[in-house]
């Protein structure tokens, strides 16, 4: 008897510690989910954001084929590779993961489309913001706004806290500061992005959250 009970208390004590093993892999491996908390703000145009509304749809041509889109992702030349990311966002539920191509250059920008220009007017004091993350030993990057449908601003991010080191950084550029100076009733390309002075084949860089203020 004394064994029976014996060998019935080590199984109790085996099942306890099974399950409370079992619990810790599963707390664990369980990832939380936050909930998106969307906000509504006039002084904010988002060009690819899911915390803010307002926006026009975006297609990224190379995936999908969106008619009624009003902004259109188009990878120039196909110098790089554009794909959605849901790991590791800087907020919401995704981000857009960019890889350099292996030649001498890339780009890819958000173009307005359906119609061609977007008017900015009211903007001018405003700001362009975006999170940009850059694997360790990326490239150097500069951005632009194309307006008048001729026109090229460029500015090198390397001044506003661009750092190659695997951590969302906050991008926020005066819009003021791009020369030549933009004509904000007709904004063509609303963000487009490039290699600057430093160009690393295959580098990756991840981007999200990326509108207009107007303050």
């Amino acid at each position: 008897m004394k064994f029976v009970l014996r060998f019935f208390a080590l199984l109790v004590i085996f099942s306890i510690l099974s399950c409370a093993k079992t619990e810790t892999v599963t707390k664990e491996e369980k990832k939380e989910v936050k909930a998106v908390e969307v906000k509504s703000d006039p002084n904010i145009f988002p060009i690819y954001s899911d915390v803010y509304t307002g926006g026009y749809e975006v297609e990224l041509s190379h995936m999908e084929s969106k008619p009624q889109a009003k902004v259109r992702v188009y990878i120039w030349e196909g110098t790089c590779k554009i794909k959605v990311e849901t790991e590791d966002v800087f907020a919401g539920k995704e981000a857009l993961h960019i890889i350099a191509g292996a030649g001498s250059w890339f780009g890819f920008g958000f173009h307005k489309v359906n119609p061609g220009s977007q008017d900015f007017t009211g903007f001018e004091n405003g700001h362009l913001k975006f999170a940009i993350k850059a694997a360790p030993g990326a490239g150097d990057l500069r951005v632009l706004i194309k307006h008048g449908y001729q026109t090229e601003s460029w500015l090198s991010l390397d001044p506003y806290g661009y750092k190659a080191d695997g951590k969302w950084h906050e991008i926020s550029i005066p819009l003021a500061d791009f020369i030549p100076a933009i004509k904000f009733k007709d904004v063509n390309i609303l963000l487009g992005m490039a290699q600057d002075k430093k160009f690393v084949p295959m580098s990756r860089f991840w981007i999200d959250e990326i509108y207009y203020t107007k303050n």
